[in-house]
């Protein structure tokens, strides 16, 4: 359903609350891509980048955000594209790198770039994860930090290999 007056949509079903708005699981993913372009405020944000029903162009806007945790957020998301997913691998911030990998499901090439990132904790949290695919594991199983190689050893234990 799209809102032709989002403004008086949020006004009438959260008395002008943004926040509520962007949390409200029955809020219509037009009125959440215009909490995303037309209110500047971090919690809306984050708020919509969680949101179940946000429409992808909104999270190709929040992918851009200058918080970390949004963009953390829409790596999460999964209605997020693979092309959003690949520029946020390249993010600077590593939790949001991290964020990606904790993924069920990623291309390789993806894969390839998580477990050779060069901050160490991108890597730990991927030995870490229960779904990283038994290759890239066994790479994280010759990583050149030990812990990677005991939370990688460890996992392979759970998973029995």
């Amino acid at each position: 359903m799209t809102i032709k007056y989002p403004r008086i949509w949020i006004a009438t079903y959260h008395g002008g609350d943004y926040v509520a708005a962007a949390r409200d699981k029955e809020t219509p993913a037009s009125v959440l891509h215009f909490l995303v372009e037309k209110i500047d405020d971090p919690l809306v944000r984050y708020w919509v980048a969680t949101h179940l029903d946000t429409p992808v162009a909104a999270l190709r806007l929040l992918a851009k955000d200058i918080d970390p945790g949004v963009r953390s957020s829409v790596a999460a998301h999964d209605r997020t594209p693979e092309n959003v997913l690949e520029q946020l691998l390249g993010d600077d911030d590593p939790s949001v790198r991290a964020h990606v990998g904790r993924r069920h499901e990623l291309p390789d090439r993806f894969w390839e770039r998580l477990v050779r990132d060069p901050v160490l904790d991108v890597r730990l949290q991927m030995a870490g994860w229960l779904y990283i695919p038994e290759k890239y594991l066994r790479v994280l199983l010759e990583d050149e930090d030990k812990k990677v190689r005991r939370a990688a050893r460890n996992m392979a234990k759970i998973r029995g290999f």
